[in-house]
C-alpha cells in the first residue's frame, strides 16, 4: 500500500518506511526513539500534497499509536490494509527465512517454537519487541480486526 500511495500525486510519503514514532508502548530493540524533529524531518521534502502520510505496521500491535496519532494531528486518518492471515503467516515466515531473522526453515516447526520466541527463550535478530515473533499472535491480531 505504500508504494501506491506514494504514487498519488496529492499525497506525501516519505521515502523511509517504518518511522514508529508512535507507539509509546511498544518496545523497540533498537537504540533509541527518534525525536519529533527527526520525525518532522522526514517530511521537508513536501510541497503542494494534501496529506502527509507513513507506513508502520507495528502501529496495529499497540495499544497507544492510534491515540498519540489523534494528538499528534486531531485531523489525521488511519488506512490499514489486511491480508488473509494464513498467507500472511507463510508470507512472513519467508521475509524472515529471506532477511537471516529466521532460523526454522519448515514453516510447521516454526509455529511449534514460536511460544518459546513469544518467551524470549529463542528470539529472533528482530528489532523489535518479542509481541512480534508470534506467527499466531499476528494471526488472531489479523483476525481480531476483520481481516
Amino acid at each position: 500500500m505504500n508504494d501506491y500511495l506514494k504514487d498519488h500525486p496529492e499525497l506525501f510519503i516519505p521515502a523511509r518506511k517504518k518511522l514508529h514514532f508512535f507507539g509509546s508502548d511498544l518496545e523497540l530493540r533498537r537504540s533509541r526513539r527518534i525525536t519529533t524533529q527527526e520525525y518532522l524531518s522526514y517530511f521537508a521534502l513536501a510541497r503542494a500534497e494534501k496529506r502527509l502520510g507513513e507506513a508502520s505496521v507495528w502501529y496495529l500491535y499497540s495499544q497507544r499509536a492510534a491515540a498519540e496519532i489523534k494528538a499528534f494531528s486531531p485531523a489525521a486518518r488511519i488506512i490499514i490494509m489486511l491480508r488473509n492471515p494464513v498467507d500472511m503467516m507463510y508470507s512472513m515466515h519467508s521475509q524472515r527465512l529471506y532477511s537471516g531473522k529466521q532460523d526454522i526453515r519448515d514453516f510447521a516447526e516454526a509455529l511449534e517454537v514460536e511460544e518459546e520466541r513469544r518467551q524470549g527463550l529463542r528470539p529472533y535478530q528482530d528489532n523489535f519487541d518479542v509481541k512480534g515473533a508470534s506467527y499466531r499472535g499476528h494471526h488472531r491480531l489479523e483476525a481480531a480486526r476483520g481481516a
